[in-house]
């Protein structure tokens, strides 16, 4: 599979985890009042990010002998582990949030503790996507020749 292809399947799992994300802290007039579909926000989770997981484990043995390829390998690769510990915080959230939904005990101090720790992996990938959206554009075209 190309870099180019794993790079796009990066951004379509970022997409599902933004929809996933939007839905749950939805804190609109309407959206406080709309049931929440916790089972099917984990159901999109999981799936993204065992797809996250899948492309991070493919960059690990992917070798470039251009150092410019390379680095936007190592930079896809780092970037799709930490929208996994990202996605894996949400889910956290998601599964609290059905508990207390149903009854079960989730404290605010909890869910402000867990949001911190997704906001803090959320800051580290959207820092990571800064670079390799950078350095994808540096060598876009080297990439790009590595498709033909």
């Amino acid at each position: 599979m190309s870099l180019l292809l794993k790079i796009h399947q990066i951004h379509d799992c970022l997409t599902v985890v933004c929809d996933v994300e939007s839905d749950i802290f939805d804190s609109s007039f309407k959206g406080l009042f709309r049931k929440k579909d916790y089972e099917g926000n984990d159901g999109a989770l999981q799936v993204a990010s065992g797809k996250l997981v899948e492309i991070h484990e493919s960059l690990k043995v992917f070798h470039s002998d251009q150092a410019g390829i390379q680095m936007v390998a190592e930079d896809a690769m780092n970037y799709a582990y930490m929208l996994v510990v990202s996605t894996v915080q949400l889910m956290v959230i998601n599964k609290s949030l059905e508990a207390k939904a149903n009854g079960q005990a989730y404290s605010m101090g909890k869910y402000n503790e867990d949001v911190k720790l997704f906001q803090e992996a959320q800051q580290a990938y959207m820092s990571l996507g800064a670079k390799l959206n950078a350095d994808y554009k540096l060598y876009a075209y080297e990439i790009a020749k590595l498709e033909d």
